[in-house]
């Protein structure tokens, strides 16, 4: 074994002459199960607005008064921290069961298995040795044994004291002094999506799925571009097109969809409405006015995105005065045109539908709200400042299908006034044409500069 005790690959760790001797491995649960709310606050937030289903006034306040509790009796059972909100608040006393296993089961909706530890458990079991997950933390032994089994640890076991037994470690530690070993894992670098740095809980909600389908992404091994699709789709185009399905929250009576990506919207509203059946049914567009769209059309009661820059009142999204909407609008169309007939729009509205319907069973009935400021926050940074494997990517198989990089020196303005994505192509562009920009439209290079600078 190494000095450090970090492995790469499972193949190797198991080809350890130490794990080679041992009948148990022993992982952590904090290793084995990942939690797509990364915060406890959040979880109280949920459980409180799910007590709140059944009775609106008694339940006001439990997430401040469970987050407190938190604080002054870490290293306790959640049991005993409910019994302790309940001696604050005596009125809860007679729900202290219904509380307790109301934020049990949102612990348990909001698990996934790690897909690196999933992996070595399973690659573990084949070469014959027993996998221990020990109980650790603030949850019972039943609950730990049924948190197993929720994400598919079925078969550990719990050594005897004559069993052989090494501790593997598994994430990206750094921290660890030996003896240990550890399964060194490594995440792609993606840009850190603006959800994280809300406070609300729709935003902290996104954030764990996002993270969790990075996770997945990371340990698959996938194809750059399967890869990129999927990451497009997902973080992308999912809550863009979750700003559209807010608007039907309150809507009575039937809707129908108009235009490119009628059949997308009409199969995606179906599926959600197993966990949220307040959506309004679906027509003909010639059923009812109440037509809705993705790009604008000329009979839709509302858009996702603007006819123009400017905004419209009969699109969701707007954009800031503030910003370069002229670069923005054309490029936000564009990448919407990617989603709906590119070459890889299967695998993009794939991922689009899995982020929503996640979102939309991680809150069961809820109506929830999500922000629009950090979607096109993020939205500003692919279109005006992306990175180079994106622009790798969206170069490669015509994945846009109205963009081209600039091809002709002499008639770069011409181009760029015709190009959807006037950034995307002055960043593709050779430094011959690029020079040439300089030369023949300054101002505008420097306004694509600029808008980069401010979202880099």
């Amino acid at each position: 074994m190494s000095e450090t005790g970090a492995v790469e690959t499972i193949q190797k760790l198991l080809a350890l002459p130490e794990v080679r001797e041992a009948s148990f491995l022993e992982l952590s649960i904090c290793d084995a199960v990942h939690f797509r709310l990364l915060k406890p606050e959040p979880v109280f937030q949920l459980t409180e607005m799910k007590l709140r289903q059944r009775n609106n006034p008694l339940f006001a306040g439990f997430a401040d008064v469970r987050g407190e509790v938190e604080k002054s009796m870490q290293g306790t059972s959640i049991r005993a921290k409910i019994d302790a909100c309940c001696t604050r608040r005596p009125e809860w006393l007679n729900e202290r069961y219904l509380m307790y296993a109301l934020e049990l089961e949102i612990w348990m909706d909001t698990s996934y298995p790690n897909p690196w530890a999933y992996r070595l458990y399973h690659e573990a079991l084949v070469a014959g040795k027993s996998v221990s997950i020990p109980k650790l933390g603030p949850f019972s032994d039943g609950f730990h044994h049924l948190l197993k089994e929720k994400n598919g640890y079925e078969r550990t076991s719990v050594p005897g004291s004559e069993n052989r037994r090494i501790r593997v470690y598994v994430g990206e530690q750094t921290h660890l002094e030996p003896p240990y070993l550890h399964l060194a894992t490594r995440r792609r670098s993606e840009p850190e999506h603006p959800f994280g740095g809300q406070e609300d809980l729709t935003s902290q909600l996104a954030t764990g799925l996002m993270e969790r389908q990075l996770e997945e992404i990371s340990a698959r091994d996938l194809n750059e571009n399967i890869a990129r699709s999927q990451l497009f789709g997902y973080r992308l185009i999912g809550p863009l097109v979750l700003l559209l399905i807010q608007e039907f929250a309150y809507i009575k009576g039937p809707i129908a969809f108009v235009g490119l990506g009628s059949l997308f919207m009409v199969r995606l509203v179906e599926y959600l409405r197993n966990s949220w059946p307040h959506l309004p049914d679906i027509c003909l567009p010639k059923e009812t006015e109440l037509t809705f769209s993705l790009l604008p059309e000329e009979n839709a009661y509302l858009s996702l995105l603007s006819r123009e820059p400017e905004g419209d009142p009969n699109a969701v999204v707007s954009l800031d005065e503030d910003l370069p909407r002229e670069l923005i609008h054309p490029a936000m169309r564009e990448f919407m045109m990617a989603a709906l007939l590119g070459p890889e729009a299967p695998r993009i509205q794939g991922a689009a539908m899995d982020f929503i319907l996640e979102l939309a069973l991680m809150t069961r009935g809820l109506r929830i709200q999500i922000p629009s400021k950090p979607i096109l926050h993020y939205w500003c940074q692919h279109t005006l400042s992306p990175r180079e494997d994106f622009l790798h990517w969206a170069d490669m198989l015509g994945f846009f299908p109205g963009f081209t990089p600039l091809q002709y020196a002499w008639s770069v303005t011409d181009q760029l006034e015709r190009n959807p994505w006037p950034t995307g192509a002055y960043l593709m562009s050779t430094p011959s044409i690029r020079w040439w920009m300089r030369r023949r439209c300054p101002e505008l290079v420097n306004r694509l500069e600029e808008a980069r600078k401010s979202f880099a």
